[in-house]
C-alpha cells in the first residue's frame, strides 16, 4: 500500500474536485481501496454503489488495477464513477434491462466532461 498512497491521494484529490464541478456536493462520497483485483479482473478499476434517495454513493478502487493507468485514465475513472451518481437515479430505473445503455450513457458524460476540462485547459 505504501507504494500506492500518491495514487490514493490522487484519487480523493481527483474525486473532491470533480464532485465540486459536477454539482454532487450534497452527496456523501464514500472511497475506499482494495490493493487487489476485483475477482482476480484487471479490467476493473472501480465500482460505485448509488443510494440516491439518501444523497449517498460508495465507490471502492481496486489499486492493482488503478495503478496501471496514466494520471488522465485515472482521473476519467474517477469522473466515470461520479457520472454514475450523477445519473444515478435514472439507472435505479433503467438499469434492471438495459445495463449497456446505462454504461453507454455514463461513458458519452465522462467523455463530455473530460472534452470539456481539455478545452478550458488549452484556453
Amino acid at each position: 500500500m505504501e507504494r500506492q498512497r500518491p495514487l490514493v491521494t490522487e484519487i480523493l484529490n481527483h474525486t473532491e474536485y470533480w464532485q465540486k464541478i459536477m454539482a454532487l456536493s450534497h452527496f456523501v462520497i464514500n472511497v475506499t481501496f482494495d490493493d487487489a483485483f476485483k475477482d482476480g479482473e484487471p479490467e476493473i478499476v472501480a465500482e460505485t454503489e448509488s443510494l440516491w434517495q439518501y444523497r449517498q454513493a460508495n465507490t471502492k478502487y481496486y489499486l492493482a488495477s488503478a495503478y496501471r493507468l496514466d494520471k488522465d485514465e485515472m482521473e476519467g475513472v474517477v469522473v466515470h464513477e461520479l457520472t454514475h451518481v450523477l445519473l444515478s437515479p435514472m439507472e435505479s430505473v433503467t438499469k434492471k434491462d438495459k445495463d449497456e445503455q446505462c454504461e453507454l450513457a455514463v461513458e458519452n458524460v465522462t467523455r463530455a466532461f473530460m472534452s470539456i476540462k481539455n478545452e478550458v485547459r488549452r484556453a
